[in-house]
């Protein structure tokens, strides 16, 4: 297999697949009070509402962070039993 270069890539790379990278390097989730996009720290949380997310055809708990600088915006389901519904009848990704 060849090799490219990581600067050939990065150019290459469309800027969604950027965003996500520039995430992983600044560092995780919104959970730690920081936006992963711009850095910021205006991050709010919000339970339950108002959006309602179903799984498998059965509401589910969640935590909605939205940073108020960039939009960034991420979900996370909180509700174990939907979680597991998810590995029994959902596809997997596989990673690259």
């Amino acid at each position: 297999m060849d090799t490219m270069p990581i600067s050939y890539i990065v150019e290459e790379c469309p800027l969604s697949i950027l965003d996500s990278l520039h995430a992983i390097v600044i560092g995780g989730p919104m959970e730690s009070g920081q936006c992963p996009k711009c850095s910021s720290t205006n991050v709010y949380v919000q339970q339950n509402e108002p959006a309602v997310i179903t799984i498998n055809g059965r509401r589910c708990d969640h935590d909605d962070y939205i940073c108020t600088d960039c939009g960034y915006f991420e979900t996370y389901i909180t509700d174990p039993k939907a979680l597991s519904g998810v590995v029994e009848n959902w596809k997997r990704v596989n990673p690259y």
